[in-house]
């Protein structure tokens, strides 16, 4: 029987070709998506949904002393295009990961409470995100 986890337990992060896997505890893609509706004489209204871009999130520690820490390098490229590639349980020959470049790095909140410091980053992507998927069987 295989036993399944409701949650994310390993995960790559990489950003820009460096992997900042013990720096980010979170990373979300979001759609954003519009509705439309129709409605004509005849009174059957029919409607539809649709994906019209994606926003990623993700949430770092704020070390800000350690050389090439996540942190730094959020604040060093604040509003430069990056590439993100995110890939849970199974490190890189995993069958699913999703990628995107985002249009700018947003560096999140400073400060925060002692020993909980953490900031996070949402950018809107300006390619596709693209997911590399296999269900599993």
């Amino acid at each position: 029987m295989t036993q399944i986890f409701p949650f994310i337990q390993l995960a790559t992060v990489e950003i820009d070709g460096v992997l900042y896997d013990d720096e980010v505890s979170n990373v979300t893609f979001t759609p954003t998506t519009t509705n439309s509706s129709f409605v004509p004489l005849s009174g059957k209204t029919s409607s539809s949904g649709h994906v019209t871009g994606w926003n990623v999130a993700f949430t770092y520690g704020q070390d800000y002393d350690t050389p090439g820490s996540l942190a730094s390098y959020v604040q060093a490229n604040a509003g430069q295009a990056a590439d993100i590639k995110f890939i849970p349980k199974g490190g890189a020959a995993s069958p699913k990961s999703w990628n995107t470049t985002i249009s700018a790095l947003m560096p999140g909140n400073i400060g925060g409470g002692a020993g909980t410091a953490e900031a996070t980053s949402t950018s809107p992507c300006i390619t596709p995100v693209h997911a590399a998927y296999t269900p599993p069987v």
